[in-house]
């Protein structure tokens, strides 16, 4: 009955048939930093990430959101294949100011865990990846309800390789979000926090951010 009733929120549900406990087992031979380890969040350039699979075979998108603004960043790959995944998340960090990337916290994926992309993330980019516990995806909230938001632009069962101007559309999504004003933002945009567009107008919580707005 309560899951019938979740299904017709806006977000409509997610149900997690993941097997926890081998993905425990596996990891626990990998030297990884867990969010156990993370310190608390006081500045700007810590991420939250994950992946939003389109129909079997056709490919997924990575989505990251910068946990402080809100900031979301998305890209698309045909594989979780470290290959390619390595080259355009590499490529779309590229685009952030280096001081405002400074730690991601992701699940575990085989794109991110499995794959070894988190081990090349620190090394080439210098900044920690840290991992929530198995099957608790509420550790990385922020992630999940963004990606709540993208499955209304980009449908669960969607054939990406099928979707005409895939990378197109997929930074219009970008644009709606970074553009769209946030309540817990007190009405601004996550682009206006994220690049200081206007500091002096920032909610209370931000001004007491440790970072330099031009």
């Amino acid at each position: 009955m309560g899951w019938n009733l979740v299904q017709y929120l806006r977000r409509g549900g997610k149900k997690y048939r993941k097997n926890w406990r081998k993905i425990r087992k596996n990891r626990d031979n990998l030297d990884i930093w867990t969010i156990q380890q993370r310190p608390e969040i006081q500045t700007m350039g810590h991420w939250e990430g994950d992946t939003i699979e389109g129909k079997k075979g056709s490919g997924y998108v990575f989505t990251f959101v910068e946990k402080l603004s809100r900031y979301t960043i998305m890209l698309y790959v045909s594989s979780k294949k470290l290959k390619e995944t390595k080259e355009k998340v590499l490529r779309k960090f590229n685009s952030i100011p280096k001081e405002k990337l400074l730690s991601i916290t992701y699940d575990n994926g085989i794109e991110m865990l499995h794959n070894g992309l988190y081990k090349i993330i620190q090394e080439i980019k210098n900044i920690r990846v840290y991992f929530t516990d198995p099957g608790k995806p509420y550790q990385r909230g922020l992630n999940e309800n963004t990606n709540g938001l993208i499955r209304q632009y980009l449908p669960k069962g969607i054939d990406f390789r099928k979707t005409e101007n895939l990378d197109k559309i997929i930074q219009d999504v970008e644009i709606k979000l970074n553009h769209r004003a946030r309540k817990c933002l007190q009405y601004y945009t996550p682009h206006e926090i994220f690049f200081s567009v206007k500091p002096k107008l920032f909610p209370i919580k931000v001004l007491h951010l440790n970072y330099n707005a031009p």
